[in-house]
């Protein structure tokens, strides 16, 4: 007899686990599909539509940190839409596409492509009209409501200039 209950006990742990991992699993799933919804969000309407802004606080954090190539450029949701502004005014047909994503825990590491014509002031320079294509990869941080509240940008910068048409000088070396 004992041998049965003890049986029946591990049947039941067993199916306590197995209800317990699959929660996890519909939770973590859960969450990934609510951080996808946020990343879709917050290229589709806020960079290439430049829809109004206000949804942006539905989907970021007041306190947002945006780098970019390892300089911060944002500490928060109203310098976001400064600096993205910035290249929305040079570019006024930006467009940012997300080439390929990945989720790891609350972290998206997103593969992008940037164009768009260059057909007004950017960076304090005239318009080149000429039009970019740049590379480049975002680390993005989410916190566990889904919400992006940091943003890690890395691109060649030269590589932006050099299609805009700029070129380096040589350096004076004595």
């Amino acid at each position: 007899m004992n041998l049965m209950k003890a049986i029946k006990f591990l049947l039941v742990l067993l199916l306590v686990f197995f209800i317990s991992c699959n929660s996890d699993q519909a939770n973590i799933e859960a969450k990934e599909a609510l951080i996808n919804a946020n990343l879709e969000l917050f290229i589709k309407t806020f960079h290439n539509k430049k829809d109004d802004v206000a949804q942006l606080k539905n989907i970021v954090e007041e306190s947002y940190v945006r780098k970019i190539n390892g300089v911060i450029v944002a500490s928060n949701l109203q310098e976001l839409k400064a600096n993205i502004h910035f290249f929305f005014s040079g570019f006024p047909d930006f467009n940012l596409v997300n080439n390929k994503s990945y989720i790891k825990d609350n972290d998206v590491f997103m593969y992008w492509t940037f164009t768009g014509s260059n057909i007004a002031e950017f960076a304090e320079h005239p318009a080149t009209g000429k039009k970019v294509t740049v590379n480049g990869f975002s680390h993005m941080y989410f916190n566990n409501q889904g919400k992006l509240y940091k943003e890690e940008v890395f691109y060649n910068e030269l590589d932006l200039l050099q299609q805009l048409g700029y070129t380096l000088k040589t350096p004076v070396v004595e």
